[in-house]
């Protein structure tokens, strides 16, 4: 009896999930949201990536070397800023490179559960399952590759991308990182995607974008 009472436990500890396991849920997503963004608006030739099962469905991931490194160098921090509750914000700015205008902004806001008794606990978990959250990020993912529906077509633009983060002022910041404007878009049009929850980390999608002057004019 006192052993099967010990097993139960362990298999409800080995389904919660902590801080760090948290971070890299988080983390991860992030990742291959960046990814297929980039493929799906065709910031980049469809040759700089490759094709990968995650979360029950095919999406991209960089192939190509500089962009593969310049991404995962970036990941690599976020993680540590998600970890040690530091990241309020992760934005992917689009710009053109001649005029620095923005062109499309997308934000990932990051919130830690609200319980204050947890926010001040690092080693708390959460029981909500792995299955539910990977089907949560992939009904984003599929928001994501259908997005190029209402976003304008900017395949034809040539396109910068940068990083920003929004974090503590606590942050320990690494010098690769420099302080950078907002990169705002005036009188822009917004769309929020779907969210979800590891139960220790909220994450939340939007994404902002510049109407052509055809749309506008079309209105």
């Amino acid at each position: 009896n006192i052993k099967m009472m010990r097993q139960r436990m362990k298999n409800r500890n080995k389904n919660e999930i902590n801080l760090k396991g948290s971070s890299v849920i988080v983390s991860t997503y992030f990742e291959f949201a960046i990814n297929n963004i980039l493929h799906t608006r065709e910031v980049y030739e469809s040759t700089f990536f490759t094709k990968k099962k995650k979360y029950g469905v095919s999406l991209y991931v960089a192939d190509e070397p500089s962009l593969e490194q310049y991404l995962q160098t970036a990941m690599s921090q976020v993680s540590v800023w998600l970890q040690d509750k530091s990241l309020k914000s992760l934005v992917l700015v689009m710009t053109n490179p001649e005029t620095e205008e923005t062109i499309e902004r997308w934000t990932f806001k990051v919130s830690i559960n609200d319980d204050e008794e947890k926010e001040n606990n690092n080693n708390f978990t959460s029981n909500i399952s792995e299955d539910k959250i990977n089907n949560n990020i992939r009904q984003i993912m599929k928001q994501i590759q259908s997005s190029i529906s209402f976003l304008p077509f900017i395949g034809d633009k040539n396109c910068s991308i940068e990083i920003l983060a929004y974090t503590n002022k606590s942050a320990n910041v690494p010098s690769s990182w420099e302080e950078s404007n907002p990169r705002f878009i005036v009188n822009s049009e917004h769309v929020k995607l779907k969210s979800f929850s590891t139960g220790v980390h909220n994450v939340q999608t939007g994404v902002s974008y510049k109407m052509d002057d055809f749309d506008m004019d079309d209105m």
